[in-house]
């Protein structure tokens, strides 16, 4: 999460000097730090893994049911379905 925070801050300190819309100057736009996010997702789930199994499982089937269930309203607020 350090890693996370202090390259998000440097990219938006050094981004201030340059001209109109880029990658790294609007605040949503995160694919530059998002890589580091899933790698600390990655890490604490090994992390867990080496403390105890089920607190690895536990994690694993609560970001599984996260995504399921993120998925599953994407696609019910986005398909129509027509008879």
């Amino acid at each position: 999460m350090l890693a996370w925070a202090l390259t998000y801050l440097v990219l938006n300190l050094l981004s201030g000097g340059l001209p109109g819309p880029n990658l790294v100057r609007y605040n949503k736009d995160l694919e530059v730090v998002a890589p580091l996010c899933c790698l600390a997702l990655g890490f604490v789930g090994a992390w867990l893994w080496a403390r105890g199994r089920w607190m690895a499982a536990v994690y694993a089937a609560a970001y599984s049911t996260f995504g399921l269930a993120r998925g599953v309203r994407y696609l019910t607020e986005k398909f129509i379905l027509e008879r």
